[in-house]
């Protein structure tokens, strides 16, 4: 008999920003501000990739900081596709994902996509059909970069050390048998290969399945990184993403 899968989708959506006062002062900006860009960013880019995937089978769980204002909530609740579920958290996210869990097939695949990121829409059924083998960590080699400051959209592959190096980005997805998983929120993405063995990384080489989105809020990327190959493209390929640019 062929092994079910159960595929989780897991977003962090604002950390511990309302609880802890070193992660306001870190975004630099008001709070409440943030969560309108940032919800707006979500909302033209992240929400539609996943709506649209081709195949529908997995439940994205959206982690919220448990002192997020209600009202706040009750709009990312306003954008949600049907198998988007908010979960308010304290600490011990991956406790939490634990206990969604239990219920799941004898294959649990988690996916981690940040709240203003997007996917191809045949990501989850590249997953599900070509990786859902346990126990693998699976690594975009490929993505496209998207600056809304200029416009523009680049072509990005790590350079040669680094995909040797197993480099893994913000993306990560983890296949495992259930009673045994220890899921994508084990560790920070970088730290996750030291979780399987050398044989069980993946990298998906061919074709561009993830677009990261450069904005002026956005902490950690940008385009001008030096580990990497950029090169311009045009705007086009953002269909097979489900988003487009005012």
């Amino acid at each position: 008999m062929e092994d079910k899968i159960s595929h989780f989708v897991v977003t962090r959506y604002n950390l511990s920003l309302y609880t802890d006062k070193s992660i306001r002062d870190k975004i630099g900006c008001d709070p409440d501000e943030w969560m309108a860009r940032r919800l707006d960013l979500f909302t033209r880019f992240t929400v539609p990739s996943l709506k649209h995937q081709t195949c529908q089978d997995f439940k994205w769980l959206v982690f919220i900081d448990r002192n997020t204002p209600a009202p706040l909530i009750h709009q990312i609740e306003d954008v949600a596709p049907d198998n988007m579920h908010i979960l308010p958290f304290r600490g011990g996210q991956n406790q939490m994902l634990q206990k969604e869990i239990q219920t799941a097939e004898s294959i649990v695949i988690t996916s981690r996509i940040d709240n203003d990121d997007a996917w191809h829409k045949d990501f989850v059924k590249l997953i599900q059909t070509r990786y859902a083998k346990p126990t693998r960590l699976v690594e975009l080699y490929q993505s496209y970069w998207l600056d809304l400051n200029t416009k523009k959209i680049y072509h990005h592959r790590w350079k040669w050390y680094y995909r040797l190096n197993r480099q893994v980005g913000n993306n990560p997805t983890m296949i495992e048998w259930k009673d045994n998983a220890k899921t994508v929120l084990i560790a920070q993405h970088a730290k996750l290969k030291k979780h399987v063995k050398w044989h069980q990384f993946k990298q998906v080489t061919k074709g561009c399945y993830r677009l990261i989105v450069c904005h002026q809020n956005n902490v950690v990327n940008s385009v001008s990184d030096g580990r990497m190959r950029l090169r311009e493209v045009a705007l086009d390929v953002l269909r097979d993403f489900n988003v487009q640019l005012d």
